[in-house]
């Protein structure tokens, strides 16, 4: 339901489950996050990847923290984190006529910080991986990136539908762009949402749809396909895994996930959504496995 909870279950294949009695917005204040798990993070960090964590708002030095974000990443490998007001110090003169006063850097900044970011350390010898949490779409009001307006336009409405044609308009544009400065065929790009949208004047449209998270995998030499299967987005950490080749093919799980590209039975194949939901709202011993 949130970023950190998100996250957490897309890197590490465990869901988020409380730790004693603290509310689940206020993990900014424990340093390590789930430290005995192993995530991507540490997976990637093992084998000597640079791993840069890119957010639009503010998450150091944040009361808030995006409710713990930071504490993650740096708890599970990863060696720098860029956020609002790291970019803005960089980027002063980049910045100016387009100031965001709004909570978070436009979608627009932020995918051409990290275009400049790939261009910094492609030529490198050695493998990194760039993670970046945009937020433009965030809501309940839809920001909207100057490249998508008129000047004069507001850049907050009330209206998400905005927000999310220019999003998918931006990043349509970073992946031709980004197509342009590196080999696709080595690297990988992924594209996932950390939680289904929180309340907007969408809601009531999707709640009449089927819910769903979003995960592409773009790049290497596999042919494009899409895969039906019922998963979860703990099995996104495993199915990650497995398509770049860390995992075993006689073994695709990760965490309680396993690879929607594998041969293993998914937790929702086996016994449904909802017998997995009732099961981890009552898992205290898994609880305290994950918090060890």
């Amino acid at each position: 339901g949130g970023s950190l909870a998100g996250s957490i279950a897309t890197q590490c294949g465990v869901p988020m489950l409380p730790l004693g009695a603290r509310p689940l917005d206020s993990f900014s204040e424990v340093k390590l996050i789930v430290p005995e798990m192993t995530c991507l993070g540490d997976v990637l960090s093992a084998r000597g990847y640079h791993l840069t964590y890119m957010s639009g708002t503010q998450i150091v030095g944040n009361k808030m923290g995006f409710y713990g974000v930071d504490n993650f990443v740096t708890t599970h490998g990863f060696d720098e984190i860029q956020d609002r007001n790291s970019i803005e110090l960089a980027r002063t003169d980049a910045l100016k006529g387009s100031k965001n006063d709004n909570w978070a850097l436009y979608d627009s900044e932020l995918l051409s910080t990290t275009l400049d970011i790939v261009k910094e350390r492609d030529p490198g010898p050695d493998p990194f991986a760039v993670f970046v949490a945009t937020m433009d779409t965030h809501g309940p009001d839809g920001v909207i990136s100057p490249e998508c307006r008129a000047p004069g336009e507001p850049a907050v409405l009330p209206q998400m539908e905005p927000s999310i044609a220019c999003t998918a308009q931006l990043v349509a544009a970073f992946l031709t762009d980004l197509a342009a400065m590196v080999d696709l065929q080595d690297f990988r790009v992924i594209i996932t949402s950390d939680h289904l949208s929180h309340r907007n004047n969408l809601t009531e449209l999707l709640n009449t749809k089927p819910r769903r998270n979003t995960v592409m995998l773009m790049g290497g030499d596999t042919a494009a396909t899409m895969i039906e299967r019922p998963g979860s987005s703990l099995d996104i950490y495993p199915t990650i895994l497995d398509w770049l080749g860390l995992l075993s093919p006689s073994n695709t799980r990760a965490g309680l996930g396993a690879s929607l590209i594998g041969a293993h039975e998914t937790l929702l194949e086996r016994f449904g959504v909802d017998d997995v939901n009732a099961r981890l709202k009552v898992d205290v011993d898994l609880a305290q496995f994950i918090w060890q």
